[in-house]
């Protein structure tokens, strides 16, 4: 994964999470498992690379707690 490729990953996970906040907002089900699979790929990308922004992975990180 380039340093741009892992940006738009980076930025593809943050709008899912966003997206899976609402589906578990209106308790929407289908939609969560409709994500699930898109967000478990992004995790998998971004994790085979070292990830130098921590600001970044906190706000991903404050997100992924929040939706849990």
């Amino acid at each position: 994964m380039t340093a741009k490729s892992n940006v738009v990953a980076t930025e593809e996970l943050s709008e899912l999470l966003d997206a899976e906040r609402e589906a578990l907002l209106k308790g929407d089900l289908e939609k969560l498992n409709a994500l699930l699979v898109s967000k478990e790929a992004l995790i998998e990308a971004m994790n085979a690379v070292p990830q130098t922004d921590l600001t970044t992975m906190q706000m991903l990180d404050g997100k992924v707690k929040r939706n849990q």
